[in-house]
């Protein structure tokens, strides 16, 4: 596994803030997204679908990747939380992490997706210390 933090920010009226969520992430490798199974764990979030992700989140449900796409989109801002997803293993194949509104982490086996996060965002940094989340 591999870690990496993404730092991407936007100011305006004198605010920094994230310029992406959830929903961006997760667009890099849409057909793993929907192929996988994923869990929510401790999520805060706001926008129209934030009730059923915190639902989800409380209940430890799985949910279908087409399901989990759908709600991601409905998130206008992704506070804190753990969003794990899986295949056909007990271990997940990713993780990704939402940081008090300031930066997500994304651990993953899949050197493609983390090569799609680099060329995607600006600010990413390596962060092996955060394979530890998952071990």
């Amino acid at each position: 596994m591999h870690a990496v933090t993404i730092h991407d920010a936007v100011t305006r009226d004198g605010v920094q803030f994230l310029g992406f969520d959830l929903r961006d992430i997760l667009g890099l490798t849409r057909e793993r997204v929907s192929a996988s199974t994923w869990v929510c764990d401790h999520v805060e979030c706001i926008g129209r679908t934030a009730d059923d992700v915190h639902a989800a989140s409380e209940s430890g449900a799985e949910l279908p990747g087409s399901r989990f796409l759908d709600l991601a989109d409905g998130i206008d801002q992704t506070i804190d939380g753990a969003f794990s997803a899986y295949l056909s293993s007990d271990r997940p194949w990713c993780v990704i992490r939402a940081i008090d509104g300031s930066e997500f982490v994304v651990i993953t086996d899949d050197m493609t997706f983390l090569s799609e996060l680099r060329r995607r965002f600006v600010d990413v940094r390596d962060s092996p210390e955060d394979v530890a989340y998952v071990a």
